[in-house]
C-alpha cells in the first residue's frame, strides 16, 4: 500500500488550506509592500541612468528591489502579478508557522519545520530575433513566465509557469516541495548522525580491543 502523506503535506491537498492569489488580491504584507515600493523606486532610477555594463545587459531588463528586500527579479510589466503571488505565499507561510527573513544580500529564506531554504521569484528571459542594419541577431527579452525558485540556482524543486498552468495555481505544490525538502533534510541528518554514532562505537570497540591486546602482550613479556 502507498504510505500516507505526513500531515504537513496532506493538508495542502484540502480545500481548507488551498492558497489563492486572485487578480484583486490586496497587498498588505509588509515585506511585499516594501519590496514593491523599492522596485518602483529602482525602476525610476534606472530610467534616468541608461548606462548599463555589457555583462549586465540582460539582467538589467528585470527590476529588483535591492538589498534588504524580498528576492524578486521580474520585468516592470510583471511587478503587480509578482506582488500578488508573494502576498498569497507569505500569508500562507504565516498561517503555517513558516518564518520568513530577508538578508542584506537580497536573499530570502523561509524556515519550514525547522529547516531554512532560500527562495526567489524570478522571470525567465526568452530569445527573440532582432533586426539590425547589417542583418538579424538574437537577443533576450522578459518572457512574462515566472518561476518560484528553491535554492540559489535555476535547477530546483520550485514551480514555474507552463503552457497549461500558472504559478498562482501551484502555490500549494510549492509548499509541498518545501515540506518534502525539509523532511528529506531531517532524514539525511538523522542518517548522518546514526552513521557517526556507529563509527564512534566501532572506534571505541577497536580502541578497547587494541588496549586488551596491548595488555596481554605486556603480561607475556613480564
Amino acid at each position: 500500500d502507498k504510505p500516507e502523506d505526513p500531515p504537513a503535506i496532506a493538508r495542502e491537498k484540502t480545500t481548507e488550506w488551498r492558497i489563492e492569489a486572485p487578480e484583486d488580491l490586496a497587498i498588505s504584507h509588509p515585506l511585499v509592500k516594501r519590496a514593491a515600493a523599492a522596485i518602483r523606486k529602482a525602476s525610476r532610477e534606472s530610467s534616468k541612468n541608461r548606462i548599463v555594463r555589457w555583462q549586465d545587459r540582460y539582467q538589467a531588463k528585470l527590476v529588483k528591489p535591492g538589498a534588504g528586500h524580498l528576492d524578486i527579479a521580474v520585468s516592470k510589466a510583471s511587478v503587480p502579478r509578482a506582488s500578488r503571488i508573494l502576498q498569497a505565499l507569505l500569508a500562507a507561510f504565516e498561517r503555517r508557522g513558516f518564518a520568513v527573513r530577508v538578508t542584506e544580500k537580497n536573499e530570502t529564506f523561509v524556515t519550514v519545520l525547522g529547516e531554512a531554504f532560500q527562495i526567489a521569484l524570478v522571470e525567465r528571459l526568452k530569445q527573440v530575433t532582432v533586426k539590425h542594419t547589417y542583418g538579424t541577431g538574437v537577443d533576450l527579452e522578459p518572457s512574462g513566465r515566472l518561476m518560484l525558485r528553491i535554492g540559489s540556482i535555476y535547477h530546483n524543486a520550485g514551480v514555474s509557469d507552463s503552457a497549461t498552468r500558472r504559478i498562482e495555481n501551484s502555490l500549494n505544490r510549492f509548499v509541498v516541495n518545501l515540506v518534502r525538502r525539509a523532511l528529506e533534510t531531517k532524514r539525511e541528518r538523522a542518517i548522518h548522525a546514526e552513521r557517526l554514532e556507529r563509527w564512534a562505537i566501532q572506534d571505541e570497540e577497536n580502541r578497547l580491543a587494541q588496549q586488551q591486546r596491548d595488555s596481554e602482550a605486556l603480561r607475556r613479556r613480564l
